[in-house]
Order: C-alpha cells, then sequence, then structure tokens
C-alpha cells in the first residue's frame, strides 16, 4: 500500500496564487535584488579607489578641492561612492524583478506590452540621466 503525501502548493484550485504565495515569491524577488546589490557593492568596494580617483580628477578639473574634515570621512566617501555604483548596477535587475513580478496579474497582452515599454523606456532614461549626471 501506498501512501501520497500531499504538498502545499503556492495555488489554489482555480490555479491564483495564494497570499502567502505571492509574499513568498515576493520575499524571494526582493532576496535576489539584496544579494545582487551586496555582490555590487563588493565588486564596487574593490574599486572605489579608481571611482573615488575618477571623481576627484573630474573636480580637480574645475579647480575645485576635496577636503577631509574628519578621519573616518575618507572611508565613508568610499563606502558611499560603493554603494551608489552598486546601486547603479542593480536599477536594472530591480526593474526587471518588478516587472516579473507584476506580469502575472496584467491578463491583456496589450497592456502588458505598454508596461514592459514603460519600464524599458524608464531604464533608458535611468541610463541617459546616468551619462547626463557624468558628462555635465
Amino acid at each position: 500500500m501506498t501512501t501520497t503525501k500531499t504538498t502545499q502548493t503556492n495555488k489554489d484550485e482555480q490555479g491564483v496564487m495564494t497570499l502567502s504565495g505571492h509574499l513568498r515569491e515576493l520575499r524571494n524577488r526582493i532576496g535576489l535584488c539584496l544579494l545582487v546589490f551586496i555582490v555590487g557593492f563588493f565588486v564596487a568596494l574593490a574599486y572605489s579607489s579608481r571611482l573615488v580617483q575618477l571623481l576627484t580628477d573630474m573636480g580637480t578639473k574645475y579647480h575645485y578641492e576635496f577636503v577631509y574634515i574628519a578621519p573616518q570621512e575618507l572611508m565613508l566617501v568610499h563606502f558611499s561612492v560603493a554603494m551608489l555604483a552598486a546601486l547603479i548596477m542593480d536599477i536594472p535587475v530591480i526593474v526587471h524583478q518588478i516587472y516579473a513580478f507584476s506580469s502575472p496579474a496584467i491578463e491583456n497582452k496589450k497592456t502588458r506590452r505598454v508596461v514592459l515599454l514603460v519600464m524599458l523606456f524608464g531604464l533608458l532614461f535611468f541610463v541617459v540621466g546616468v551619462l547626463f549626471a557624468y558628462y555635465i
């Protein structure tokens, strides 16, 4: 005689996810975004001296001089630059995760296409804004 185990699924009889299933999926997507951010932070921290040097070179070009008032300020600048670089690297992943989480709720193909275009243009405008901030 065999026994069958019933496993708890994230969907009910009609194929609709339960609240706990949605929360579990949201937790997994947020965890992935945080993981990418943390990996990006450590990669950017490895290159933070180059990034800070790039920023200070851009400032000295216009006769700006960066002054560190407190001893820990230089270390905090490296961490801040690494965090900002990690956030810039993480934005495409965040946009993708938002779309992947919300796309099953959109049943109309036309609406799904519009949402995808809005997210792609948002990502494009983000890149244009970063380039604008870098060159101006």
